[in-house]
């Protein structure tokens, strides 16, 4: 298995593993690059008792060595679609990576409201004290068969579903559809 989300997801959903005790994707490692935002990340994760695993990708022949490690890794890994930019758009080498673990992709969103979101496109967003929280899944994703191919497109799908999940989900925790329907 290899869970994936936007960086965005990443605060709400280690705000679900504090609260609750468990986390989403338990049994994951997480991939944390070596930018100040994954740096830190990895040292919320471990605090919070998950194991990490690196990408080292300012350094060339590191990154290297820390692509084989996952895709050696047995444990399911959890890794941001849009680490190291552009935000919003997974990254092209992230269908590679599902293909050479033969991994079923699993797209996930955490959305939190209210949050608070940062100025720098939408990038972070910080769930605010007693914030409510949805956990969105799109549909599993895997290459199928001979010369089958996991494409970019097909993982921004999936979290394009996982999103409006969440989406739909919060909207309904706030009884958003309630008034709709009581308005029509």
């Amino acid at each position: 298995m290899l869970y994936y989300h936007w960086i965005e997801d990443v605060l709400p959903r280690l705000v679900i593993a504090r609260r609750s005790g468990t986390q989403l994707d338990a049994d994951a490692v997480s991939v944390c690059d070596d930018t100040l935002g994954g740096r830190l990340g990895a040292a919320v994760m471990i605090a919070l008792g998950r194991r990490i695993l690196p990408l080292r990708v300012s350094h060339g022949a590191l990154r290297i060595k820390d692509l084989h490690g996952l895709i050696r890794e047995a444990a399911p890994l959890s890794i941001a679609a849009d680490g190291r930019g552009p935000y919003g758009r997974v990254h092209p080498s992230l269908p590679r990576l599902v293909e050479m673990r033969s991994a079923i992709a699993v797209p996930v969103s955490v959305l939190a409201s209210p949050a608070l979101r940062s100025r720098h496109g939408g990038r972070i967003a910080l769930p605010m004290p007693r914030a409510r929280l949805a956990i969105g899944l799109g549909s599993p994703i895997m290459a199928v068969g001979p010369g089958a191919r996991v494409t970019v497109e097909a993982l921004e799908h999936g979290l394009r579903e996982a999103r409006a999940e969440s989406l739909s989900l919060l909207a309904a925790s706030w009884g958003v559809n309630d008034r709709i329907s009581r308005r029509s």
